[in-house]
């Protein structure tokens, strides 16, 4: 039994005298004088299409992508651009002057803390706490054992 590589190679058996014939002459031309490799260099060419061929042709379908999201970019920002004019305000509004007496009395506490020598201003100085700070767990219960042995 034939395998489909012999079926293929017996309808085509009767071309490879022509193509004995093409490999030859081909490889006649290599091997004559006149070829060289200094004819048969490629076209001088300039940088920007050395450029053009080397880094951008290849990738040309990334580089579609990249522009595509900058046009988008572009676009989303010129839509959400403000067409209306930014004023400024003329002129700030007058002081409080509720504003202004905090600021002064401040100020002549903060003179006299200067000049008292204290480490902490009076009105920084906070009253004890209205519930102390809670002892650990064992003091704790050394004071129910304790209050019981005495019951």
């Amino acid at each position: 039994m034939k395998t489909p590589r012999d079926l293929l190679l017996d309808r085509r058996r009767h071309r490879v005298p022509d193509l004995d014939q093409q490999r030859a002459a081909a490889l006649g031309r290599l091997t004559s004088p006149a070829f060289s490799l200094e004819t048969q260099t490629a076209p001088n060419r300039s940088c920007w299409a050395l450029l053009w061929l080397e880094w951008v042709y290849p990738c040309r379908r990334a580089w579609a992508g990249f522009a595509a999201a900058w046009l988008a970019i572009f676009i989303l920002n010129s839509l959400s651009m403000d067409s209306g004019k930014t004023t400024l305000a003329a002129a700030p509004p007058p002081p409080n002057p509720a504003w202004a007496q905090l600021v002064l009395a401040r100020r002549s506490d903060l003179w006299q803390w200067l000049e008292s020598g204290d480490s902490e201003p009076a009105h920084t100085r906070s009253a004890p706490p209205l519930h102390p700070a809670p002892k650990p767990r064992s003091e704790h219960r050394s004071q129910q054992h304790e209050s019981l042995r005495i019951v």
